[in-house]
């Protein structure tokens, strides 16, 4: 594998007790390391320990649900072509490889300094981006990290991820890479297990959640920024995206009390992007 584009999501360090938390990894893989504590991870059909002085790679086609009494973890979520597509999750106890040891400390030890995200990107980003590249050629020396080989699907998700914003449709990405939208729905599934249509809707959610996190901008605004025509509507895909999986029943109170007062402020203007 040659990662010829990572972008990331976010990176940091991080303390986290007493939660359980689902992640939906579409178009976004994570690398995990634990300082101390650890998290039980399930998959469809793994369930791993995630334990202290390990690094884990999580390609982005798997759903995770995360659960912790306690954990201090550093995390990289980024974006990569060719797009990394495996079964399950890596696992790599640092001391039988010292190589990537290495490597993982100098990266470890600037995203203690440091950590951004969604919208930033400053000196400390290419710095981390570089170490991070370095960082997957040496685990996939070693593990021959697995990737998508159609040329046509990697280029229409690295064209989704930094365009998302904009107005597409299947057939024009179909077009865009001279394929019936038939036969590009069917490869595109193929390796993804979704259709491009999902695959887009979920990246747009997973973005403007991120930016909710931010607390620095209006509902209405996120729309705009993640290709969605006004608040209502990205209101209405959130819910649903939550909604449909039942391991997110939990957390869709909190997120529908979120997305109301996000509401609130678009409609009525009544409280600055500061209180948020």
């Amino acid at each position: 594998m040659f990662m010829k584009n990572i972008s990331f999501s976010t990176y940091g360090r991080m303390i986290i007790e007493n939660r359980i938390f689902p992640t939906r990894t579409t178009g976004i893989n994570k690398v995990y390391y634990i300082n101390s504590g650890s998290i039980i991870c399930k998959t469809a059909s793994q369930e791993l320990v995630l334990q202290q002085g390990h690094l884990y790679l999580i390609p982005q086609n798997l759903n995770v649900t995360l659960a912790t009494e306690y954990v201090d973890h550093s995390y990289f979520d980024f974006f990569s072509t060719p797009t990394i597509i495996m079964h399950d999750i890596i696992d790599i106890d640092l001391r039988e490889h010292p190589l990537i040891a290495s490597a993982f400390d100098i990266l470890n030890s600037l995203v203690e300094k440091h950590s951004i995200s969604i919208t930033q990107r400053d000196a400390y980003y290419d710095l981390v981006k570089s170490y991070l590249n370095n960082l997957l050629f040496l685990i996939d020396r070693e593990y021959e990290i697995p990737t998508i080989t159609d040329d046509a699907v990697n280029s229409a998700i690295e064209y989704m991820h930094k365009h998302y914003f904009l107005k597409m449709s299947v057939e024009d990405l179909a077009e865009r890479y001279h394929l019936e939208e038939g036969t590009f729905i069917r490869r595109f599934k193929k390796y993804t297990n979704t259709t491009p249509y999902k695959y887009l809707k979920t990246l747009r959610v997973n973005v403007a959640e991120s930016l909710m996190e931010e607390n620095a901008y209006t509902l209405a605004e996120i729309a705009e920024m993640v290709g969605y025509s006004d608040a209502a509507t990205l209101s209405h895909a959130i819910t649903k995206s939550y909604l449909k999986n039942p391991n997110n029943a939990y957390r869709y109170v909190s997120k529908k009390e979120k997305l109301r007062d996000y509401e609130a402020q678009a409609k009525y203007g009544e409280v600055s992007r500061k209180d948020f």
